[in-house]
């Protein structure tokens, strides 16, 4: 009788939520609210083997196999459930069966979207290496079918990046693991096929398919080599990226470009050693580099003026062999630190070389910086207390203890915040503090040149890094993204303050001009020619400073850093790519074709009145609201709210609160022990505290 009266009411169901929802009723399976919701965590065991039994009953049946796949992605909303089926064992085994039959496969294929969109990396890892050549095979057998195709690069979106990037075995990129995985996963096929497939659509193509596609193609980049190497158009897409009026999708294809790029990482920081000071002092500069440096006035560039230090710094040396006064002799080298950034270790482990005129007095490399410490103790015994400092943290930045670097630098900030050294020495480190560091030290009065030019690359350098890390992952709206659109804006104007102040010879003058022209394409987006005629002056300038760097520091002609690398990308891709995926291009325009209002206008220049602190730490987890809930529908579409974890922000019906202060809610132990652990979650009570 059981059996008829399933059977007769699925006869009368239309639609797999229709279906699913008339098995939930005969199974005794609730997932039309939360309540319903947390019966089945409490009796998970039970409600799966009531539909094994009904999978088992009716096998073959096609309206139960579609039905009870449609049910698996209804629970799959939720955090725990989700994860009790993937380790139960059967769950994709079934999904798999239906994603084969034509009669099931869209349920299939649907709850596949479902489950990946949400699920942790093993499941998502599991269902790539399980499906990826099926899938692949019908996304070119459907490539005209919208269910079929947006949700095959739907779910290639969620789990390709998952494997790929997760393959921590061997730094190299073209280690046999990596390259094995991506032939296994068919990486160039996929992408060539949805490479057409946004061709085919044009403009009909939904946005949430489009934005897949780009988070694919995007996302493997640097572990699916083969796959670019096969589809040269999957490169000139991620330069088009940058014509587009969205400034979410500009980061997004620019972040593809960096991915590319990361093979052979070279530094970007070139050092003024005794060497190349003997090759500025002895030979005769080229032409155009003279010409630079006589126009911007050559007593002010960086050589000229670290030679005169040097001269300095040998008269404070001969004056101290011969007198011996520690004090005199500290505040000279204090002076000379402030004057010009002279013999500094490079941030990429380069030695410090012992500099000649420590040598004529008879002091090596490590000699040096044992003086320094003396000298440092000499001034802070005469009451010198800045200049001291100031030795102590060049002695710890050249032997890069970073520690002791951070808490002598505090320290001297606590007693002298407006001495902009204190600042440099603190951005001289690296993480993610240093961005405020380098902006609080520009506020002080009386910079001295080589510190301003070097807090000015740091900001600008340290910004732009968090605005593309920020903004090709957020939704494009928020404080998150308010946030990376001001990270922005600072990086453009730091990077322009410094390509306009320091001299033509500065070290860092190429690093910043690569940097700038990239900053100047994606803040400007289409409204820069493709030709990039409106920083053509700027292009000028970064082919001087390539032949600068050339001269003085014998750099390879070709780019060799990352950063190069991809400015010369876009350089001479976009206007190829502009023309190449133009209606790509004119598609991203707007999330909705039909409504000219959702049209982007993304300016990051423009003024706004939201105040953003942009010197906070980014942390990994921003934490949401516990009383912040997400909507869900279930199987018979009532809407349903989900509460998330305070830690991993997942949702489900099932959330404790959290032991110590009662408030804050997690999904499970493993979510609280991670919150305390990282020490960085505050409850909404101001005196009640988890940490």
């Amino acid at each position: 009788m059981l059996e008829k009266t399933l059977q007769q009411d699925l006869s009368e169901a239309s639609g797999w939520k229709e279906i699913a929802n008339v098995i939930c009723t005969h199974n005794r399976i609730n997932l039309n609210s939360r309540y319903g919701f947390k019966q089945v965590h409490r009796n998970f065991s039970a409600t799966l083997s009531r539909l094994d039994r009904c999978w088992d009953m009716y096998e073959g049946n096609a309206s139960v196999m579609g039905g009870i796949v449609t049910i698996y992605g209804k629970m799959a909303d939720d955090k725990l459930l989700r994860h009790q089926l993937y380790t139960s064992g059967g769950f994709l085994t079934k999904v798999l069966i239906a994603t084969k039959d034509p009669s099931t496969r869209s349920a299939a294929l649907d709850t596949l979207h479902t489950v990946t969109h949400h699920g942790g990396a093993k499941l998502k890892e599991a269902i790539a290496i399980k499906f990826a050549p099926i899938l692949a095979h019908f996304l070119e057998s459907s490539l005209s079918d919208d269910e079929v195709a947006g949700h095959c690069i739907s779910v290639f979106s969620h789990t390709f990046p998952i494997v790929l990037l997760g393959i921590e075995d061997s730094p190299d990129l073209d280690s046999p693991t990596i390259i094995r995985m991506s032939q296994d996963l068919q990486a160039a096929r996929v992408v060539r096929l949805t490479l057409q497939r946004l061709r085919m659509k044009g403009l009909e193509i939904k946005w949430v398919e489009l934005t897949h596609a780009i988070n694919l193609i995007t996302s493997i980049s640097s572990r699916a080599r083969d796959a670019f190497e096969h589809n040269p158009k999957a490169v000139t897409l991620m330069v088009a990226c940058l014509r587009s009026r969205s400034l979410g999708i500009r980061c997004r294809g620019l972040v593809g470009l960096y991915r590319l790029e990361y093979k052979d990482i070279a530094c970007e920081e070139q050092n003024i050693t005794p060497q190349v000071l003997e090759k500025a002092n002895a030979q005769e500069l080229p032409q155009d580099i003279s010409d630079a440096m006589t126009s911007y006035g050559i007593e002010k560039c960086i050589m000229n003026t670290a030679i005169r230090i040097e001269s300095a710094m040998q008269v404070s040396l001969s004056q101290f062999a011969s007198d011996g006064d520690l004090v005199t002799f500290g505040k000279a080298l204090a002076q000379h630190i402030l004057d010009a950034e002279v013999t500094v270790p490079s941030p990429c482990g380069h030695e410090v070389h012992d500099d000649v005129d420590f040598v004529k007095a008879g002091l090596t490399a490590s000699e040096w910086g044992e003086r320094l410490q003396e000298c440092a103790r000499a001034l802070r015994a005469a009451d010198e207390l800045d200049m001291a400092d100031i030795l102590e943290l060049k002695y710890l930045i050249t032997k890069r203890r970073w520690d002791v670097l951070d808490r002598v630098a505090r320290k001297a900030i606590d007693r002298n915040p407006t001495n902009a050294y204190f600042y440099y020495a603190l951005a001289s480190k690296s993480g993610e503090e240093v961005f405020g560091w380098a902006k609080e030290g520009l506020k002080c009065g009386g910079i001295p040149p080589h510190i301003r030019w070097a807090l000015l690359y740091e900001a600008g350098r340290r910004a732009m890094d968090l605005a593309f890390g920020t903004l090709c992952q957020n939704s494009m709206h928020g404080p998150m993204w308010d946030k990376g659109v001001a990270w922005l804006k600072s990086s453009y104007y730091d990077l322009k303050a410094f390509v306009a102040e320091a001299p033509p010879d500065h070290p860092r003058m190429l690093p910043a001009l690569n940097r700038f022209i990239i900053v100047s394409i994606i803040t400007k987006g289409p409204e820069m020619d493709p030709d990039l005629r409106e920083i053509s002056d700027i292009l000028q300038k970064q082919k001087l400073a390539e032949d600068v760097d050339h001269y003085f520091w014998e750099s390879k002609a070709s780019p060799h850093t990352q950063v190069s690398r991809v400015r010369t990308i876009l350089c001479k891709m976009l206007p190829k790519a502009a023309s190449q995926w133009d209606i790509f291009v004119e598609r991203t325009a707007r999330k909705d074709l039909d409504d000219p209002e959702s049209e982007f206008n993304d300016d990051p220049l423009a003024e706004t009145s939201v105040a953003i602190d942009l010197y906070s730490e980014v942390i990994r987890h921003k934490y949401k609201e516990v009383d912040d809930p997400v909507t869900i529908t279930g199987i018979n579409d009532k809407k349903i709210k989900f509460y998330c974890c305070s830690y991993c922000e997942y949702s489900t019906a099932s959330l404790r609160k959290c032991g110590r202060c009662g408030v804050a809610r997690y999904c499970d132990a493993e979510c609280q022990r991670k919150a305390w652990k990282d020490h960085k979650l505050v409850c909404k009570s101001p005196e009640i505290k988890c940490i």
